[in-house]
């Protein structure tokens, strides 16, 4: 894949802000798993995960987990078993 000056720039770009090559990597992973190649949305991962404070690899693994464990509090429904109600 050949990058347009344009793409090349933003690369560099996020590498001059700080960012690193693990992380950019870790973002470029994020959006193929979404199914996004886009530059601009990689950009807003790691402007996502700036704000968070999320600087490596272990950043973004301990952030998913977190993620998933507040999801699965989200999705866990309130079971309260009418039927056998002895009140």
């Amino acid at each position: 894949v050949v990058l347009t000056p344009i793409e090349y720039d933003l690369i560099n770009a996020w590498l001059d802000n700080g960012y690193t090559e693990e992380l950019i990597n870790e973002a470029l992973k994020e959006a193929i798993y979404n199914n996004v190649t886009s530059l601009k949305y990689i950009d807003k991962i790691l402007e996502a995960w700036n704000k968070k404070g999320i600087k490596t690899k272990e950043d973004v693994a301990l952030d998913k987990k977190k993620f998933k464990e507040r999801k699965q509090i989200k999705s866990d429904p309130f079971y309260y078993d009418w039927l056998n109600d002895e009140e």
